[in-house]
């Protein structure tokens, strides 16, 4: 992954409002795709 790589939009996904102000991005693995 390059380090510029901003990751997927938090628009893109749905998450606990607890974790709100504590992400940026989403990143999801090769290997938990492949699953």
């Amino acid at each position: 992954i390059n380090d510029e790589w901003p990751g997927y939009s938090l628009d893109l996904f749905s998450y606990p409002a607890h974790y709100s102000g504590d992400l940026d991005c989403v990143i999801i693995p090769h290997g938990v795709i492949m699953d």
